[in-house]
């Protein structure tokens, strides 16, 4: 039987807020390489 999946994923609530905050000017701009964004987020990550 053939199973038909939606072309358009729906975001979850956590991705549209996300999305707004963005929209509005607030996040974090990066910019650098990917090797230096690695090193900062895990310096961001609690032990």
């Amino acid at each position: 039987m053939w199973q038909e999946y939606p072309t358009e994923e729906i975001p979850n609530t956590e991705t549209i807020s996300s999305m707004a905050e963005l929209e509005s000017g607030g996040g974090t701009l990066f910019t650098g390489n990917t090797e230096a964004l690695f090193a900062e987020l895990t310096e961001e990550l609690p032990c």
